[in-house]
């Protein structure tokens, strides 16, 4: 008898939401562009991306290293941080 292997990345998902194909990479870029349209200056599009990801505007410390981040890295890395903490991946 052979044993039950799960497949490396559910299918069903990926057949169903054509977003989740889109690499995360490539969202966190569509993301950035979206805010540099709404926001002229880095912190404010910072302040913005933040907004969007959690509905809440950040507070100052959040919003600092997130703009040092975005200014040593840029704002697609930034965004792709933003998609990453846990506080946008779980709900209460």
């Amino acid at each position: 008898m052979r044993g039950f292997q799960p497949p490396d990345r559910p299918a069903l998902p990926a057949y169903i939401d054509p977003a989740s194909r889109v690499p995360p990479g490539e969202q966190a870029q569509h993301f950035a562009e979206r805010v540099q349209q709404e926001r002229p200056d880095l912190p404010g599009q910072v302040s913005r991306a933040h907004e969007l990801a959690f509905g809440r505007p950040p507070d100052a410390t959040a919003l600092a290293p997130l703009v040092d981040f975005a200014k040593a890295n840029g704002l697609p890395a930034m965004c792709r941080v933003l998609f990453n903490l846990n506080e946008f991946t779980f709900t209460d």
